[in-house]
């Protein structure tokens, strides 16, 4: 690669950082803590990516770009950064992470900035976290067996003259071994991508607009756990996240949505569906059954384990004495059905009580769920003790309980973890023990 081309490139990428800082503060003093760095990247991104201490850029990609998208991308970058998504993906597929975050970060980014046509948008996944996409993308399955471990064979992309995308897909099951193809037109604020990667790719690709791969050189450290040293580097992002906030809000050019973020970050209880969601979706994950060997390896002699889903072993109570409106206990139930609908198997015990438990089913199916959200009842004093009394001797992972937060709580925590869902005009400060969420 070119001195010429590099200096181009790295000249790009100062002029564009100056233009932040005049226009948007808060993207330019972020852009500020990431040194740029030029570096050969993957194929399917738009020239860029970071770790949390470098920008990383591919001259020969760089030099194609407008400048007003190279700003967009840069920002784009830095959304990343401050929403931590290099440090929250957990144990969830890499590639499905990386197009949630992009889903996530994208409608913040296009609301100040131009971004090229061809980048994963949805307008369904505006306001929600990169969580919540994540589990909506893994709901794509095959059409014969249901099997969610799908491959992607071919993706092929053809413009047309009124500037909609003529697209064709196909994919093969790796659990039935069924493969299929689809066709669809689509307008470019509509270009989304598939949860899964292609083996054959022609056309405009709408993919991860930056590198996400060299999100795992935040775990590269020298003498230092590679854990502890990602921990200080994500507390680190916060503090620069919440000064810039401070800085472009003196200057009056913080955007009304970004607010809302800082409040969320400073305060995450505002943020109460997210918190829930990430809460919630930590549980899932997949486990060894050595019980049931492996089809695709036994052929070879070999023994290994399948890997099944963790069933989800929860609890769900609804404080019903009066203080919770119709409202709001419709809108938490339909959340809480919302997130059990991306398990394939749950049993949640779900219990309403005032001074005592007037309705407890478990449910298995989301049949259940809506038998109990029809028959709750109650009106009388507020108890939270008989619900604990009640799952005592259940092996449940978590209890999320909705109250506005008075009453009489139990003088002991259970060994199982508690989510305080406190209502509107509630008092957040009550619970004495488990985590509290607050209802906005």
């Amino acid at each position: 690669m070119s001195e010429e081309l590099e200096k181009r490139a790295h000249d790009a990428i100062i002029r564009a950082r100056v233009q932040l800082l005049l226009k948007h503060p808060f993207f330019g003093v972020l852009a500020t803590y990431l040194e740029p760095k030029p570096t050969q990247l993957g194929p399917y991104c738009g020239g860029m990516g970071t770790d949390g201490k470098f920008l990383y850029y591919q001259p020969d990609k760089i030099v194609n770009i407008p400048p007003g998208q190279i700003e967009g991308i840069i920002s784009h970058e830095l959304m990343h950064v401050a929403l931590g998504h290099l440090w929250r993906r957990d144990t969830r597929d890499p590639f499905r992470w990386n197009l949630a975050t992009d889903y996530a970060v994208n409608p913040i980014v296009r609301k100040s900035f131009s971004l090229p046509e061809w980048v994963l948008y949805d307008k369904r996944y505006e306001g929600k976290c990169a969580e919540e996409i994540y589990e909506l993308l893994s709901e794509y399955k095959c059409p014969k067996c249901g099997c969610k471990r799908i491959r992607g064979a071919k993706y092929k992309s053809t413009k047309r003259d009124d500037g909609d995308f003529d697209v064709e897909v196909g994919f093969r099951c790796d659990g039935c071994g069924h493969g299929w193809e689809e066709y669809h037109t689509v307008q470019p604020e509509d270009f989304g991508g598939y949860p899964v990667p292609f083996e054959e790719v022609e056309g405009d690709f709408p993919t991860t607009l930056d590198d996400h791969s060299v999100w795992d050189r935040t775990k590269e450290a020298n003498g230092v756990d590679p854990k502890t040293k990602a921990e200080r580097l994500e507390q680190e992002w916060k503090r620069r996240t919440v000064r810039a906030a401070q800085i472009a809000k003196n200057q009056g050019r913080l955007p009304a949505g970004l607010e809302r973020f800082i409040e969320d970050l400073l305060y995450p209880k505002l943020g109460w569906r997210q918190l829930l969601w990430q809460y919630t979706t930590k549980v899932r994950g997949m486990r060894p059954d050595w019980r049931k060997p492996s089809k695709k390896w036994i052929q070879y002699g070999i023994y290994y384990p399948t890997k099944r889903e963790r069933r989800l072993n929860a609890a769900v109570a609804v404080d019903t004495s009066g203080s919770i409106s119709e409202e709001e206990l419709k809108e938490f139930l339909s959340e809480i059905r919302g997130i059990l609908s991306t398990f394939r198997s749950f049993r949640v015990r779900l219990l309403a009580c005032d001074a005592e438990v007037h309705t407890d089913i478990t449910a298995t199916s989301l049949e259940d769920f809506d038998s109990f959200r029809v028959n709750i009842k109650g009106g009388g004093g507020t108890s939270f003790i008989p619900v604990f009394e009640a799952i005592k001797n259940e092996k449940v992972q978590v209890l999320v309980y909705l109250t506005d937060g008075y009453g009489d709580y139990p003088s002991e925590a259970p060994g199982f973890d508690v989510v305080w869902v406190i209502s509107r005009g509630g008092d957040p400060k009550r619970p004495p023990f488990g985590r509290v969420i607050e209802l906005r």
